[in-house]
């Protein structure tokens, strides 16, 4: 079987045993949340849809774009699809969900780089080179409040000065009830 040329950057020993606790760092997790990706959030590909839509590049334009907290790369794998010159960084603290991706994103070889780290990590220090776009669809709600304000200054630092930082995460208003009605 062919070895994937996708890169695997790890933390130092102390960060990799914090990450080794988060729940989705099992691979039954993992795969069963894959496989009912689009069960879960009703509206994924939609989502999706509307982010390629912000993305104002032509099929065939050099960029260079991170998901951040991507999982299991299905995105990912979609804008390297749709955009044959495109470079993709996914950045995830589960191994599991990086695993799912290495599988997934193979066959786009040095295109395609994935990261191991939290959100709130230096991530960003390990990047390739300046992201165009940063995307992240439902990861940033994780982060306490502190996380989250130094998760979108080390976007900002990180993105080339027309890049653009996308966040397709999900709101949940205090109301169960209003969060439930369509």
């Amino acid at each position: 079987k062919k070895k994937a040329n996708t890169e695997i950057y790890t933390h130092t020993l102390n960060e990799a045993l914090q990450i080794s606790t988060y729940r989705w760092n099992t691979n039954d997790a993992a795969r069963a949340y894959d496989a009912t990706a689009e069960i879960i959030h009703p509206r994924y590909r939609q989502q999706q849809d509307l982010l390629f839509k912000q993305l104002a590049f032509d099929p065939s334009d050099p960029f260079v774009l991170v998901d951040a907290g991507g999982g299991s790369g299905r995105f990912v794998e979609r804008v390297l699809d749709r955009y044959s010159q495109a470079k993709a960084v996914l950045v995830d603290q589960s191994e599991a969900f990086l695993a799912l991706a290495a599988e997934r994103l193979q066959r786009f070889g040095q295109r395609a780089t994935l990261i191991v780290s939290k959100l709130q990590d230096d991530w960003w220090a390990q990047l390739p080179a300046p992201p165009d776009v940063i995307v992240s669809i439902s990861a940033i709600h994780h982060l306490d409040s502190d996380e989250e304000c130094k998760f979108y200054v080390q976007c900002y630092r990180s993105l080339t000065p027309s890049g653009i930082l996308i966040n397709a995460d999900e709101y949940r208003p205090d109301c169960q009830h209003q969060y439930r009605v369509e």
